[in-house]
């Protein structure tokens, strides 16, 4: 098998267990939540619920992000901003895939 089929395989059965994890994560969540509980351990290691804070701003944030995003673009227009480009390989299955 060629590398690049090798590499279309592996991107196919990634996004499968991705879900399959997602899926996962959902159902111990729940789990650990009935259970009352916050982590397991074994030998191969730890299971734990962690939690992350996001915000929502205000309008007047909002407003200074929108401000910022012109700002940038006349800078990205007017060659003052400095381009930087990152190479990276990219899997698109077909639409008959």
């Amino acid at each position: 098998m060629k590398i690049y089929d090798q590499y279309i395989e592996v991107s196919k059965e990634y996004k499968i267990l991705e879900a399959k994890k997602k899926d996962l994560a959902s159902k111990i969540l729940e789990d650990f939540k009935k259970k009352s509980i916050q982590n397991i351990q074994d030998d191969r290691g730890t299971l734990c619920v962690s939690s992350r804070n996001t915000y929502v701003y205000s309008d007047k944030v909002e407003l200074a992000k929108e401000k910022l995003a012109i700002l940038k673009h006349k800078e990205e227009k007017s060659g003052v901003a400095e381009s930087q480009t990152t190479e990276f390989i990219q899997f698109k299955p077909s639409k008959n895939a």
